[in-house]
């Protein structure tokens, strides 16, 4: 990953830079990149369920070789921040074992909680 030579840390991403647009109604999804270097680095989409009042971070996902260096850190604690900019009466998101397996222990650590365990057989 290319690090900008004016970043203050050294050998982690650079801060990235946010860049949002609404891919439907402003009030129905918003999907947002980062960049860190000369790259997307990055993205989340915040998708608003009127039904219950909440916002769910609909995808998250790091690229490349933003992988494993703590920029999912950063970036979802804005994904965080952002949903509840929105003033839902709660935020949520699903995983799976499929996901990076710090995906998880991020999502904890941003203050989510486990509510439901479902197990499926893939055939």
């Amino acid at each position: 990953m290319a690090i900008s030579p004016t970043s203050p840390w050294r050998g982690k991403p650079a801060r990235p830079r946010i860049y949002t647009g609404s891919v439907t109604a402003p009030s129905a999804r918003t999907t947002t990149g980062a960049t860190a270097g000369t790259g997307l680095s990055g993205w989340y989409e915040l998708r608003r369920v009127a039904d219950d009042d909440s916002v769910e971070i609909a995808y998250f996902g790091i690229v490349g070789e933003a992988i494993g260096r703590g920029f999912g850190k950063h970036l979802l604690s804005c994904a965080v921040r952002d949903a509840w900019a929105l003033r839902p009466r709660r935020v949520w998101l699903h995983t799976c074992t499929l996901d990076h397996p710090h995906a998880l222990p991020n999502y904890l650590a941003r203050g989510f909680t486990k509510y439901k365990t479902e197990t499926y057989e893939v055939a």
